[in-house]
């Protein structure tokens, strides 16, 4: 028996596997091109000469990716660059931020900043936890980082400030 009957034969029957809408014709005439654009009631005259109309990502995904990455890269800090699963994880972190660039996203990590009531890029969680340490109020960790599209600050930072002892009042 020819080899491209019995292709030709498991075609037909795989076919009714499919719902009737889906199925195809499995006839030596058959152009699957035609069939999709019929399917999408378009013909291929009206479909872009490129090919589909590359989009840009939305705000929502580029801000996950932002969280995503920082996340990680607190991960990696914890796992240091000596073990074969830090050395991945950065090399994936790196190529993440290098994508993030290309679209003008930054992802700040205010960690160690100072902090005033003024700042619009950073939300305090709680009150600020006096720290003796401290000279002024400060960041002292970093929940999620502030992210800019473009220059443009999407998402404020969330974490937790640190304030000195207070002086007493001479």
């Amino acid at each position: 028996m020819n080899r491209n009957r019995i292709r030709e034969w498991r075609a037909r029957f795989r076919q009714w596997t499919f719902p009737p809408e889906f199925r195809f014709s499995c006839s030596d005439q058959f152009d699957p091109f035609s069939r999709i654009c019929s399917l999408l009631d378009r013909s291929p005259e009206e479909l872009p000469p490129d090919g589909p109309v590359k989009e840009q990502p939305d705000e929502k995904f580029l801000i996950g990716i932002g969280n995503q990455v920082f996340h990680q890269q607190q991960i990696a800090d914890g796992l240091g660059s000596d073990s074969r699963a830090g050395r991945g994880l950065l090399r994936s972190i790196k190529k993440q931020k290098e994508m993030l660039e290309e679209r003008n996203v930054q992802v700040l990590d205010l960690t160690g900043q100072f902090y005033d009531d003024t700042r619009r890029d950073f939300e305090p969680l709680a009150a600020a936890e006096i720290r003796p340490e401290l000279v002024r109020p400060t960041i002292v960790l970093c929940e999620t980082p502030a992210i800019l599209i473009e220059g443009r600050l999407v998402q404020t930072a969330k974490g937790i400030v640190g304030a000195p002892p207070s002086r007493p009042v001479a």
